[in-house]
């Protein structure tokens, strides 16, 4: 029936059709949000090993499976899944969209390792516990272990010589006077932004749309902590975004964070900047917030997608929702295994 599907929109024509013929076949496979809650509330992840062995991660975690469950397996297990599964969705993609969805995913994931050992190393984790923390990408064993046994964030930007990272060894200086980490994640960031724009004239009008909100989302998360934390916000606004210009993010940069959002008043992320402050007052947490804003990102794709279903929207909204479930499980498993609350875990988990 699915391959008779895809012969089906292959004749209708377009550059998106065999690819929405495989997302279509997904869609139904992605877990519910109730599913996901549920989840939460397991006690033990033999649990919830059970529970995804009869979904599709089944071929993924069976190396996690045995007499006793092991965490990092299982974790590894539905990245793999995630990675396969975008795979089979890629392969079927024009080229253009093709490469600058695998700059978004498996250069996103790059970047955000690397933030987090920024984070933990300035916090002086143990290296174990920062690559608990890290996602399956390019990077090899060899090179993880050389980062997460990092002494010092200066000795970790020492070992960045060499690679496409390189740049930010001329951060040294402002991160050991500020004692702060934003100014290293945001140049990790317009990295990231400069290797999506470099690809913009072969990309799809709905994939340029979709990274001008990923630019829009990471503004916002950015100035926002700029009022809490009181850096300085000198060289942090990254161009490319749709909504927040250089202005209203200089002006969020200078306010409150009641005020800062208010200035987002004209743009679709008000709503969810507005609640997600609203809890980070409470829980001195940014996480809602961010999962917020992702959220207001996929609502829009899917707005999209329903009234264009043969259109690369469709393949936004799939990817990005499964991006978001897989970021669901990963909070699961990380937190059951740390004996985390289940309310506290229902607080962390984005709505897909």
């Amino acid at each position: 029936m699915k391959a008779e599907l895809i012969n089906l929109l292959k004749k209708r024509g377009g550059d998106y059709s065999y690819a929405y013929g495989v997302v279509s076949g997904k869609s139904s496979k992605l877990l519910s949000y109730h599913q996901t809650e549920n989840l939460a509330l397991f006690k033990s992840l033999d649990e919830v090993a059970t529970f995804l062995s009869g979904t599709e991660y089944e071929q993924d975690i069976q190396g996690a499976m045995g007499k006793m469950i092991d965490a990092d397996k299982l974790e590894k297990g539905i990245l793999s899944g995630f990675m396969r599964i975008y795979n089979e969705i890629a392969v079927h993609l024009p080229p253009g969209d093709r490469n600058t969805l695998a700059e978004m995913t498996m250069g996103y994931i790059g970047t955000t390792n690397l933030q987090v050992a920024i984070r933990m190393v300035h916090s002086k984790a143990n290296p174990e516990e920062i690559k608990k923390m890290l996602s399956p990408g390019r990077w090899g064993n060899e090179f993880t272990d050389d980062i997460v046994g990092s002494g010092s964030i200066r000795d970790l930007l020492e070992k960045l010589k060499g690679t496409k990272y390189e740049v930010l060894v001329e951060e040294i200086e402002e991160y050991e006077k500020t004692k702060n980490t934003i100014s290293l994640e945001v140049r990790l960031e317009k990295l990231l932004v400069k290797r999506w724009l470099a690809l913009k004239d072969t990309m799809s009008p709905d994939l340029q749309s979709y990274i001008a909100k990923n630019i829009d989302m990471m503004n916002i998360t950015y100035a926002l902590r700029i009022t809490e934390e009181h850096v300085d916000a000198k060289d942090i606004f990254i161009e490319g975004g749709k909504y927040v210009s250089r202005e209203m993010f200089e002006r969020m940069a200078k306010s409150s964070p009641s005020d800062a959002v208010e200035i987002l008043h004209k743009t679709p992320f008000y709503n969810a900047a507005k609640e997600g402050i609203g809890h980070f007052e409470k829980a001195g947490s940014f996480i809602k917030l961010e999962n917020l804003l992702n959220g207001v990102i996929i609502k829009r794709f899917a707005d999209d997608a329903l009234f264009r279903p043969l259109s690369m929207s469709s393949i936004i909204l799939f990817i990005a929702r499964k991006r978001m479930e897989i970021k669901n499980l990963r909070r699961i498993i990380v937190c059951i295994a740390g004996k985390i609350p289940a309310n506290e875990i229902k607080e962390m988990l984005v709505r897909v």
